[in-house]
């Protein structure tokens, strides 16, 4: 391999584990760079998964390729930020010894499995997309039977009514033969009129409406209840999202990468602070000294006890007693 070829390897996997806020040398030096390198990749897969889910759900919500690709973005980068902050909170230091999950740890694996259940939801409509739409389009079907129907029971008393009144007044002119009721018969016929076309325009608006609708809900109830092996997809996802967590989680808290991690990030910050004071004196005098209540700083984890108040015997023996 050329030695121009190493580096670019090496950047590449740098900058994968940093995903992760790990650091590479420790890991390798530690032996678990496979470990991280492994839930790295699985967190890629994750974010192309997410990324295909969000971009499917909102195609279905808003038919817009602009909306869509910004909230597609938007929406996978707050979930894969998430996700990997919730990651992090398997790798503290503080947890040596731990053999069973608390309570904590669980609200985390259940946080992540509900991620990973929501993007299911859209990769197993995707997958079931063609079969799907033959039953999309019976319940769209179905539904707009069923809206035309209300839509005409909604006039039909009062249709009714105008008729019998018509077929009065009908009856009523051609025993007479006069055209005295001609005009209440032509103001039945506009309101006849005027409620079909009403009607017409509520049965269109129903129709454009269910055909305008993907039923998103309806597409998730439906591939969950109908098609027994989403239910298995959509187990392999969750068990997905969850994985790197448990590849970082077995790491125990007292494992020589925490130890080294811990005494690097300690001494950045002593150095740090070594930097300050040293550059503070330097500005004013080199024996001004920086007060601190700590013990330990600039952890300040250890405070100071406060001076213990003698007595008069103390206070003779220290000043006066010669």
């Amino acid at each position: 391999m050329s030695n121009g070829s190493k580096p670019r390897g090496f950047a590449s996997q740098r900058s994968l584990v940093k995903l992760l806020g790990a650091e590479q040398d420790l890991m390798r030096s530690a032996g678990i760079l496979k470990r991280f390198y492994a839930a790295t990749l699985l967190i890629i897969a994750i974010l192309l998964l997410t990324c295909v889910s969000i971009f499917y759900a909102i195609e279905l919500l808003f038919h817009s390729v602009a909306v869509e690709t910004m909230l597609a973005i938007f929406f996978s980068l707050l979930f894969i930020c998430i996700y990997i902050f919730l990651l992090n909170t398997f790798s503290k230091e503080d947890r040596k010894h731990k053999k069973k999950l608390n309570f904590s740890d669980i609200i985390r694996i259940g946080f992540i499995a509900f991620m990973g259940f929501l993007i299911a939801q859209p990769l197993i409509i995707l997958l079931y997309a063609t079969r799907l739409s033959t039953d999309v389009a019976h319940y769209k079907q179905q539904l707009l039977n069923t809206h035309t129907t209300r839509i005409s029971g909604l006039t039909e008393k009062e249709t009714k009514k105008l008729l019998t009144r018509y077929h009065y007044y009908n009856q009523q002119k051609q025993q007479s033969g006069t055209t005295i009721y001609d005009d209440q018969m032509a103001r039945i016929d506009r309101s006849l009129q005027a409620m079909q076309i009403k009607t017409q325009a509520l049965e269109s608006t129903a129709a454009c409406t269910i055909a305008a609708n993907s039923f998103f809900l309806y597409r998730i109830k439906r591939v969950n209840g109908s098609y027994p092996l989403s239910r298995l997809l959509v187990i392999i996802i969750v068990l997905l999202f969850i994985l790197p967590g448990l590849l970082i989680y077995v790491i125990s808290g007292d494992h020589h990468y925490y130890q080294q991690k811990k005494a690097f990030e300690r001494k950045l910050v002593t150095d740090a602070y070594q930097a300050f004071t040293m550059h503070y004196k330097k500005l004013w005098d080199r024996s001004v000294t920086i007060f601190s209540r700590y013990i330990d700083p600039p952890f300040n984890t250890i405070r100071k006890k406060p001076p213990v108040a003698g007595n008069t015997n103390d206070f003779v023996q220290k000043y006066l007693d010669n």
